[in-house]
C-alpha cells in the first residue's frame, strides 16, 4: 500500500519517479494499491477491505499447469 499526497507529487520529476517505480513493481508481479491520506482517515474500512481482497487473491490457488 502506498499513500499518495501532494507533498511528494508536486513536481513532474517526482510523479515520473513514482510512476516508474509503480510500473516496475507491477511488471514484477506485485499489486499496488494507492490511497490519499483522506481515504485512510475517512474510509479505513474500505481501505482494509481492499487490502484483504488483494491478499486473498494472492493466496488463492491458480489454475493447475497441464502435466
Amino acid at each position: 500500500m502506498e499513500v499518495d499526497g501532494f507533498a511528494f507529487h508536486s513536481r513532474r520529476a517526482d510523479m515520473r519517479r513514482d510512476l516508474n517505480r509503480n510500473n516496475a513493481s507491477t511488471v514484477a508481479g506485485f499489486a499496488a494499491l494507492h490511497y490519499m491520506p483522506e481515504h485512510i482517515w475517512f474510509e479505513p474500512e474500505r481501505v482494509v477491505a481492499e487490502i484483504r481482497a488483494v491478499l486473498g487473491q494472492r493466496r488463492s490457488p491458480g489454475p493447475e499447469a497441464p502435466s
